[in-house]
């Protein structure tokens, strides 16, 4: 600050003291000749008055640049520049320092004043200087999203890939996480590539940073990410390499109090690995905590949060398949009325009337013994075991059989037992019966496959038709949640 201040005044910017400021900082509005600058960064005056500086008067808590510049000019640039989070200005003297994060969130010693700006102080840096005097009298605008939580208004919450910038994830203490590109800086520990394209976060454990040592690393607020009817789901990457692993834990802010919703400790392989935890609409923070040595570097990448339904129920009366259910491969098919128009095989209606839908898998769209799959459209998760009910039509002497998958984070698939019987060969009795089914989904399921297959006789297979009517399926909120 010291330096900055020779700068202006060798510069002959610092000359007899300005008139005194016309407005209050915290009354001050700022005209934008554009309006589209307007709209995507606006600014709100802090109270009191000089530089932004943080609550222990340091203004070198990110990068700054001097200019010679009144206040209007100053907004308009700083709305420009997708990593200006703040400006300082004389307006009477057209003088203006912005503040630029370039990715302050990882490489500087302090954000404070970007994450709380309460903490920068009311009086100025040395405002009773004699060449700060002009200063005193100035005002510091700050990006109106970093009063809200530093959210981060100019990258999606949905994801981030790590290669221009954190997206507004940060960290808050002494280590830091460190934005990386190629590979970690371990020969024995850590990737040796990106998860996706060539950007990730790291911890490195070398130096002084074990044993023991706190890296934290803290989201954006997730206010704007959903609803409360929805589940909202975090997908991350995250490697773990190395005998001297540590541990890693997110935790969210659950009534106020840190919630742990996810952990691994040790050495996990050379892979990344995929999670999806569900989370709060509030804060996340990301734990990494060094080993006994350094090999244990620790890396995250590819982190993205997705809204998605809590309800899976159809009852086929909307097109597409309310949007929920998806039949990649064909096979099954959504009518009302006479499955085929043939006798001897497949519902006369649905489970609920003659007028109204259902979906039927067509035996003659393959056979013999061809199997075709019903599975849910996006990825959900179920945090506890969950309750899936439908009603099923499987009339035809050469039936083939219903089958439900639960398929896992990992990509294998649990087959789940019908609480009844299994549904192999003929279950109802004409096309108008149809039956009732119960299957318990385990907890950890991402997605349902009901897989119907024809009948086995090469002449007679298709006399396997199979309905589905009023699905229900609900994930409830993880009991960590509510």
């Amino acid at each position: 600050m010291a330096a900055k201040m020779l700068m202006l005044a060798s510069s002959g910017l610092m000359g007899a003291l300005a008139k005194k400021y016309h407005q209050e900082a915290d009354t001050l509005q700022l005209a934008s000749e554009n309006h589209t600058v307007r709209d995507k960064k606006s600014f709100v005056a802090l109270s009191g008055n000089g530089w932004c500086v943080d609550a222990d008067g340091l203004e070198g808590t990110a990068r700054t640049k001097t200019l010679v510049m009144n206040c209007k000019g100053a907004q308009t640039l700083c709305a420009r520049d997708d990593l200006c989070v703040a400006f300082a200005c004389v307006d009477s003297k057209e003088w203006a320092v912005l503040y630029s994060t370039t990715n302050c969130a990882l490489a500087c010693d302090k954000v404070d004043w970007i994450t709380n700006p309460k903490l920068i102080t009311r009086g100025g840096w040395d405002s009773s200087q004699a060449e700060m005097s002009d200063w005193a009298q100035g005002a510091c605008f700050v990006d109106e999203s970093a009063t809200r939580g530093f959210r981060n208004v100019h990258h999606s919450l949905t994801s981030c890939d790590f290669e221009v910038d954190t997206c507004g994830w940060h960290a808050n203490l002494e280590y830091k996480w460190q934005m990386t590109h190629g590979t970690s800086f371990a020969v024995s520990s850590g990737p040796h590539a990106a998860h996706s394209g060539t950007g990730f976060l790291n911890v490195d454990a070398s130096g002084a940073h074990y044993p023991d040592k706190s890296f934290k690393l803290v989201s954006p607020l997730f206010d704007e990410a959903g609803t409360s009817q929805d589940q909202l789901l975090m997908t991350f990457w995250y490697h773990m390499q190395g005998k001297d692993m540590g541990s890693l834990n997110l935790k969210c802010d659950i009534g106020g109090t840190p919630t742990e919703l996810f952990k691994k400790s040790g050495d996990q392989g050379s892979d990344w690995t995929k999670a999806v935890v569900e989370v709060p609409l509030t804060q996340c923070t990301f734990e990494a905590i060094t080993g006994k040595g350094p090999e244990g570097d620790v890396a995250l990448d590819d982190i993205s949060l997705r809204a998605t339904p809590a309800s899976r129920t159809c009852n086929f009366e909307e097109e597409g398949l309310c949007n929920f259910w998806e039949a990649p491969a064909g096979g099954w098919k959504r009518i009302s009325g006479k499955a085929d128009g043939r006798d001897r095989t497949g519902p006369s209606q649905s489970a609920t009337g003659v007028d109204n839908f259902y979906v039927v898998m067509d035996g003659s769209a393959g056979y013999p013994s061809k199997s075709f799959t019903l599975q849910t459209k996006e990825d959900f998760l179920s945090s506890d075991a969950e309750t899936l009910e439908f009603k099923y039509s499987m009339y035809g002497d050469n039936m083939g059989k219903l089958e439900v998958f639960a398929v896992k984070l990992d990509g294998t698939e649990e087959l789940v037992r019908e609480q009844g019987s299994n549904m192999i060969g003929q279950q109802t009795q004409d096309g108008t019966e149809w039956k009732d089914a119960k299957y318990s989904i385990p907890a950890g399921t991402i997605q349902i496959k009901m897989v119907g297959t024809t009948g086995a006789n090469k002449d007679l297979g298709w006399k396997s038709d199979i309905g589905i009517d009023e699905l229900k399926f609900t994930v409830k909120k993880s009991t960590k949640l509510r």
